[in-house]
Formats: C-alpha cells, structure tokens, sequence
C-alpha cells in the first residue's frame, strides 16, 4: 500500500484522519493504523474512499495494490489474446 499517496488524496480533499475515519465508520486509531500500512482495508472501505476522495482506477490501484493489479489484468489480457 503507498501511505503517501493515500495521505496526499485525503489532504486534497481537505480532510484529516478524524474526519475521514468517521466517514468509513471506524475508530481514528484504526483509521491511522490501516493509512499507515499496519492494518488492511477491506473492500467496503477502499469503495468508500474511492467516492470521498474521488479516486480513479489508477489511483486505487496505485494506492491499495501497489500498481500490481494493472499488471494482473495486462497479463490476463495478453495470455487471452494468445490462446485467441
């Protein structure tokens, strides 16, 4: 997970870890813990932060899975293309 980049989208917005640990509905120390890297997000909460902090695919992938999701994809894209 990039800790930075989620931190930089959060402040964009203007929000700080109170404020947006209430928006996922969780404790603030849970919240720092997860944009720390110490503790996963799960789905629910990446889908929550994808629409307060307006992320784009990109975003999300370069945020929660390190740029590794695009790659997964290319590569299922390209073996499909072979076997075509």
């Amino acid at each position: 997970m990039n800790s930075l980049k989620l931190k930089a989208a959060r402040v964009g917005k203007g929000l700080n870890q109170e404020k947006t640990a209430k928006k996922l509905k969780v404790a603030m120390a849970t919240y720092c813990n997860k944009e720390n890297g110490k503790r996963l997000f799960t789905t629910k909460e990446i889908e929550i932060l994808t629409k307060v902090l307006s992320l784009t695919t990109l975003d999300i992938d370069e945020i929660f899975f390190d740029g590794n999701l695009s790659n997964v994809i290319n590569n299922k894209s390209s073996a499909a293309q072979e076997t075509a």
